[in-house]
């Protein structure tokens, strides 16, 4: 435990420590993936249920900061096939990265496919690197929502059977210079991620 004088600070380090060490977990399951090393035992998952369960831990997370997460599932979902620590990964930083927007505008900001650096990943079907947003022309970005703004952006098609199913994206708030490797990593993470997005 901290000294009581050192709680504050204590407190304020804790979430950036927890963000580090999911980092780590991140590289170390894409440094995995692209060493063909990572073994899934995929099998049955209640989706639903994993979905309201995460939901319930991180609505009370959101409300601590005044936020609110609103989530609508289908209730008759079959269960996926897939394994079940990565579902899990995958749905909690879906809920985690809406922490943060106004809750009026989850799920309710709308956008062409066309529009944006994500529409232009999507067009082109192939990476793309923006080492600096503020000056790109398909820059779109959402202040009312309570947008983070960001300044270099990665993204990578999620593909599957030649079809494309989402955009993997990674953006940083300092810039930082992406190179082939981060974007090697990125594509690999996508193409382990397209088998579940699909079922």
């Amino acid at each position: 435990p901290a000294a009581a004088g050192d709680r504050p600070r204590a407190r304020d380090i804790r979430p950036h420590a927890n963000r580090l060490l999911s980092a780590v977990d991140d590289l170390d399951t894409a440094a995995r993936i692209q060493t063909s090393r990572l073994h899934l035992d995929a099998g049955p998952v209640d989706a639903v249920a994993l979905l309201y369960r995460l939901h319930d831990a991180y609505e009370r997370v959101a409300g601590a900061r005044g936020s609110h997460i609103a989530i609508s599932v289908a209730e008759d979902l079959p269960p996926a096939r897939v394994e079940a620590s990565a579902l899990e990964r995958m749905f909690a930083r879906m809920l985690a990265a809406t922490i943060g927007l106004r809750a009026d505008s989850v799920g309710r900001v709308r956008m062409r496919l066309t529009a944006g650096l994500v529409g232009l990943v999507a067009e082109q079907v192939r990476p793309v690197v923006v080492q600096d947003t503020t000056t790109h022309p398909r820059l779109k970005y959402f202040q009312d929502a309570g947008e983070d703004p960001y300044r270099t952006f990665l993204g990578v098609p999620i593909m599957e059977r030649g079809v494309l199913r989402g955009v993997l994206v990674v953006q940083t708030a300092e810039a930082r210079p992406f190179d082939g490797e981060d974007v090697r990593r990125l594509a690999a993470a996508a193409a382990h991620l397209s088998p579940v997005i699909s079922e």
